[in-house]
């Protein structure tokens, strides 16, 4: 496959591992090309957890790594972060931001947001 590529990094519980690995099955599907961890992509897809506050600082701390790493990359945030504090996530990131309502088949986590920094 020749596609855009997509990276997952994907924090917290099993059903994150899970729904991460539905999601690089579709991505696939549709004509991406799901790269490794580390590898550089043109999407990157960050799976969150909040149980606590440290999963939600590591998932901070993951999320801004990507985007200095790669700045002109999509970043797309789901899992429990992007359904609890989108808002907090737009502001933090100093992004333009949109969420994604729950789908059919993960109707509990399947909100996202889609995150891309702004131009200064």
């Amino acid at each position: 496959m020749s596609g855009p590529t997509v990276a997952f990094a994907t924090l917290g519980c099993r059903l994150n591992q899970v729904e991460s690995q539905e999601m690089r099955a579709l991505v696939e599907q549709a004509g991406y090309r799901a790269v490794e961890p580390g590898e550089a992509a043109q999407v990157y897809v960050v799976n969150t957890c909040t149980v606590t506050s440290r999963a939600d600082f590591s998932d901070r701390q993951v999320i801004r790594r990507i985007l200095r790493a790669s700045p002109e990359a999509r970043v797309v945030v789901t899992g429990c972060l992007a359904q609890t504090d989108p808002d907090t996530l737009a502001r933090m990131f100093r992004t333009a931001a949109s969420t994604a309502a729950p789908s059919a088949s993960s109707p509990r986590r399947g909100a996202g947001v889609e995150a891309r920094r702004r131009r200064q």
